[in-house]
């Protein structure tokens, strides 16, 4: 069973009517699926690994209507978004209405625990790449890093 959540969302960017946040989550599960209205287009998040942004995959999206597939072509970038046309909100009731699009924000997720063989791996592109940015830089803990900023 499914609940939805809709809720007016406070502020406006560059004097824009503020929008509405929906939010569905499933009764005993954890993971909630916001997306959020701007006129008849829905825009949400979707988190995708750094082997699936590098080399290209077909991922299942949550829209309002369900799941759709949607291809990420290869080398995509952090913070791009994708176009789902007609998985928006329905203009009017029917149909055969025109609805507005499904715009979705891909946030690559960077692994922040490494085994050696991952490490050696991703050492071994970088040098391919040209790429030695940071790695001869010792390995900072955050609160090392924190302290630091405080001490200055």
């Amino acid at each position: 069973m499914a609940r939805s959540r809709r809720s007016r969302a406070k502020g406006s960017r560059a004097g824009a009517a503020p929008g509405r946040a929906i939010c569905w989550s499933a009764c005993g599960s954890p993971s909630t699926r916001c997306f959020t209205a701007e006129g008849l287009d829905v825009r949400s998040d979707h988190t995708i690994s750094f082997p699936q942004a590098a080399l290209g995959a077909v991922v299942e999206v949550e829209t309002i209507d369900g799941p759709v597939k949607m291809r990420i072509p290869e080398g995509t970038q952090p913070g791009r978004v994708f176009r789902i046309r007609g998985r928006g909100i329905p203009q009017t009731s029917g149909k055969t209405a025109p609805r507005g699009d499904h715009l979705v924000h891909v946030l690559v997720e960077v692994p922040t625990e490494l085994t050696a063989r991952q490490r050696a791996v991703i050492e071994e592109l970088a040098q391919l790449i040209g790429s030695t940015h940071g790695s001869d830089v010792p390995k900072r803990r955050l609160l090392d890093r924190v302290r630091s900023l405080l001490d200055e």
